[in-house]
């Protein structure tokens, strides 16, 4: 298990890049995480970045990666031990209320095993149990859980927020009261948040977002309608959060099949962008294998100035 905190930008050969007027577009087909900060989207990066330098009246934001080399070939009581070591690591003398991402890239992430129960599963079961050992059931900040080409497990936080406030959609159960349907101990993440980092941003944060009603997948097979519940789905969190206008800095989207890419940029045109707005698309496998896209997302916000 390796652990670090990281602020180098490692290239990537296999990224292809495009731009419109307003919107910069990068692609990669398969996608692995690389255990870096080459994995966050670029809203995160700038984040990081933002750290360096002396700050007055700054929170200090603080990035923590975790990989489990080869966990794709552990035996399925092996890897959900190890998921629940590298949470517990990675959560370590950490406030709750100041981590304001996460993101889980795991390998084979929908294999099953001989209980029935696939990566996915353990994995939420490891993830569950480290929780609550460290703060209980005290809320959960946003976060995301894809699969990806490679063998290794690779988590990243990001903490340093003076307040996140977690932001829910009334048309989706809550991830922590999903049923047993979906594994032995639910996904414990919130829909979306905002954001305070005093000195760094101010912003909305969407978490990875599907076609998702209540807690079961929706249109399992049809693309189009699985882009327009998913939009329904990020609209929904921004009316929540009273986002007006809707404009967006970063999208980050998931798809199963690159045969799909074209369908979601096509929709891509319905988003209002901020200027220099940036979104990338992955291509892998997701938490559920009838899911065909994912999308997560992040606006700022005008600056608040830090509490008293």
């Amino acid at each position: 298990m390796n652990s670090h905190t990281t602020s180098s930008q490692p290239t990537r050969d296999t990224e292809q890049v495009s731009t419109t007027d307003n919107v910069n577009l990068v692609m990669t087909s398969p996608w692995s995480a690389l255990g870096s900060e080459a994995d966050l989207p670029c809203w995160a990066k700038e984040v990081i970045e933002s750290n360096a330098g002396p700050h007055t009246q700054s929170s200090e934001i603080q990035h923590r990666c975790i990989t489990v080399p080869n966990a794709a070939l552990l035996s399925a009581e092996r890897f959900t031990h190890d998921v629940r070591r590298a949470y517990t690591e990675i959560l370590e003398g950490l406030e709750l209320d100041s981590i304001f991402r996460i993101w889980n890239f795991i390998p084979r992430i929908g294999q099953h095993d001989g209980c029935e129960l696939n990566r996915y599963m353990r994995f939420n079961t490891a993830r569950f149990h480290a929780f609550q050992t460290h703060s209980g059931n005290r809320g959960y900040p946003p976060a995301s859980g894809v699969g990806h080409a490679g063998d290794d497990l690779v988590i990243h936080l990001l903490s340093g927020a003076d307040s996140v406030d977690a932001v829910g959609n009334v048309r989706q159960v809550p991830p922590r009261e999903y049923s047993s349907t979906w594994g032995p101990l639910p996904p414990v993440f919130a829909r979306g948040a905002l954001v305070n980092c005093p000195g760094h941003f101010y912003g909305l944060i969407l978490s990875g977002t599907a076609s998702v009603r209540g807690e079961c997948t929706v249109h399992p097979t049809d693309i189009e309608k699985q882009i327009q519940e998913t939009f329904t789905n990020i609209n929904t969190v921004l009316d929540t959060a009273h986002m007006q206008p809707r404009k967006l800095d970063s999208l980050l989207v998931y798809v199963t099949h690159d045969t799909d890419v074209d369908a979601v940029m096509a929709h891509l045109s319905e988003v209002d962008f901020a200027h220099d707005s940036e979104i990338e698309v992955r291509v892998g496998p997701l938490c559920r294998p009838d899911l065909l896209v994912e999308i997560e997302g992040f606006t700022r916000l005008p600056l608040r100035t830090p509490t008293t």
